[in-house]
């Protein structure tokens, strides 16, 4: 029996706070017991432009949060992607004794060419290979203090306690994890964003925490920069542009829009050109390092993951079934609630499902 969904413990948990380019996003659970946890609240709101989180916009959106029906001021917000700095790291072996974390600091800092005090540092152990035996083998995410400090900053005038500022890789995997049942074997997840792709996958063991393997970014597939070309090529508002991409020749022709839709369908295909061949490297790369772990499902989701005809070519370029990650897979709510299947929420409920709990002074990266 599979234990799917996000759980937290019983009561309203943190609110979890997604700042991209284009929305800021807040969700909160509730946890019921061992049941899968209730989407409590969620607000999305505009940005004002993209780019560091603007203090007005901080206000703006610890009011809604007052107003919606959240509970509580505890809050998990994403860091900013471009702001994280990566590593993969080879180090001695646990069983040597050797000052792990401190090691890994110090190389991470190598790499990136900064002080070793002056990032927050997450860091969790890679599956062991034949070829990583007699060695520990981690993968490493850093947040600059300045960059969490900057985060920090526009939200003091909310007077939010920020709990903990956390990569988009852990929020997604956690959804991932949870979508999976806990049944063993690699899984995956593409969050198509307004600026950029996340690739993101995980090793489900079913008696540990899912580990992260792998992830990457893909900055040449923006879902932003194909609703933008759409709109101006056919002189549309945005917010039209965005559903139109959504949209099949079979709605445009019921529309009288027939003539729209070879638009619509070129900038459908070049999103799909830019992500498709990425994402399939991005898997035969992971599926070769660690060919003991089968692919054993994958997931889309993000504002671009409606896009027609990206699933489908996803799933014939992976030759396994990818399927749509909703908030109505990981928890309980209203199928008929827009919100059930509003996959850019996606993020900011894997940051409302983290539960090591502490206080602004223990802001740290993951």
């Amino acid at each position: 029996m599979t234990n799917k969904g996000l759980h937290i413990a019983s009561g309203a948990g943190v609110i979890g706070v997604d700042v991209g380019d284009r929305w800021m996003v807040a969700s909160q659970l509730v946890g019921h017991g061992g049941a899968k946890a209730v989407l409590g609240a969620s607000v999305r709101l505009a940005r004002a432009a993209s780019g560091p989180l603007l203090e007005q916009e901080a206000l703006l959106l610890g009011q809604t949060i007052a107003h919606a029906g959240f509970v509580g001021s505890r809050i998990v917000v994403c860091a900013p992607d471009a702001a994280l700095l990566p590593a993969v790291l080879e180090l001695p072996p646990r069983s040597s004794k050797a000052p792990i974390d401190q090691l890994a600091r110090l190389e991470v800092a190598r790499i990136h060419r900064r002080e070793p005090e002056a990032f927050d540092l997450a860091m969790w152990d890679l599956p062991a290979t034949d070829r990583t035996k007699g060695a520990t083998h981690a993968m490493a995410l850093a947040l600059p203090t300045e960059a969490g400090d900057a985060v920090a900053a526009a939200f003091d005038v909310t007077g939010a306690d920020i709990v903990a500022i956390e990569p988009r890789v852990c929020a997604l995997a956690r959804c991932c994890a949870a979508a999976s049942g806990g049944i063993p074997g690699l899984y995956g997840v593409v969050d198509v964003g307004w600026s950029a792709t996340m690739v993101v996958l995980i090793h489900v063991t079913g008696e540990e925490p899912a580990s992260v393997i792998y992830e990457r970014r893909l900055q040449e597939a923006q879902f932003g920069v194909s609703v933008q070309h759409l709109q101006k090529a056919v002189e549309i508002d945005v917010d039209v542009a965005e559903a139109a991409m959504r949209c099949g020749e079979e709605e445009m022709r019921e529309a009288k829009l027939a003539e729209l839709y070879r638009s619509i369908r070129r900038y459908q295909t070049e999103l799909s050109d830019a992500l498709v061949p990425e994402v399939q490297r991005s898997v035969v790369y992971a599926t070769q390092r660690y060919p003991a772990i089968p692919l054993s499902g994958m997931w889309i989701t993000g504002e671009g993951a409606g896009v027609r005809g990206v699933r489908a070519r996803l799933s014939s370029a992976l030759a396994v079934d990818v399927a749509t990650l909703t908030p109505a897979v990981v928890t309980q709510t209203n199928e008929k609630s827009p919100l059930a299947r509003d996959t850019s929420i996606i993020t900011s409920l894997g940051l409302a499902a983290f539960s090591n709990a502490g206080s602004a002074k223990k802001r740290k990266a993951a």
